[in-house]
């Protein structure tokens, strides 16, 4: 469903942010995209997501080059794109928040049908509806934002370190949030610090180190500390 191959992002001033970097992933597919800070995680999604233009490589959705589409028209295509930090905007209620992310579906009926969906699955946004976000903790703010992006229905979704800030049940609602949401078909890619966490949800993963791919392989074959140590370490 989602294939990047030869992203570069090079500055005249510092080494490559992205040296030719290959990722993909398929309908229901799980990647992870593990390294430390500064291996340009963060960076190879925004590529994707269209908010960073790469100097050189190609990204197609579907088979079909995105090359060129902005943020928006790639979002419309089913490309959602969740934020490290859960950046949302201040001065919303919680609600007014969640409606932002369903800004591609028409039909106030289906809207709705999507909020309560969502409500459904982070029950704990369901009594501070109409809360305002700005005193939210950086735990329920990651929260807030990959229930916005989850209404709007992504077939591919590209989440920057989601369990940041989060404490160990609410990482395990997350994790389990990915499950389910790959088994509908949805193609996640996610980046992640902690290789045991990545290792614990993901089908295949990509170590990320100075801006290029050191290995990739299955989560089973890549999760052994030895290979991780050698290669990460």
């Amino acid at each position: 469903m989602l294939e990047a191959r030869g992203l570069s992002v090079r500055s005249p001033c510092a080494p490559p942010a992205l040296d030719e970097v290959s990722v993909s992933a398929q309908s229901g597919e799980v990647v992870a995209v593990v390294g430390p800070n500064g291996s340009g995680k963060s960076t190879l999604l925004r590529v994707i997501a269209g908010l960073v233009r790469p100097h050189a490589g190609v990204i197609r959705l579907n088979g079909e080059s995105i090359a060129g589409l902005p943020p928006e028209r790639r979002a419309a295509r089913g490309l959602i794109y969740a934020p490290e930090g859960g950046r949302t905007p201040l001065g919303l209620s919680v609600r007014e928040t969640l409606l932002v992310g369903a800004w591609l579906t028409r039909s106030r009926r289906a809207v709705e049908r999507d909020l309560e969906r969502v409500l459904d699955l982070f029950p704990i946004l369901r009594d501070r509806l109409q809360s305002s976000t700005d005193a939210f903790s950086a735990g329920d703010r990651q929260i807030l934002a990959l229930a916005r992006a989850l209404m709007s229905n992504p077939r591919v979704l590209l989440l920057d370190e989601p369990l940041t800030n989060l404490d160990a049940q609410a990482r395990r609602r997350v994790l389990d949030l990915i499950r389910a949401l790959s088994s509908d078909g949805v193609a996640i890619v996610t980046t992640e610090h902690e290789l045991s966490w990545a290792t614990a949800v993901a089908n295949r993963v990509y170590i990320l180190r100075a801006g290029g791919v050191v290995f990739s392989a299955s989560a089973a074959a890549i999760g052994h500390a030895a290979v991780f140590n050698e290669i990460y370490g």
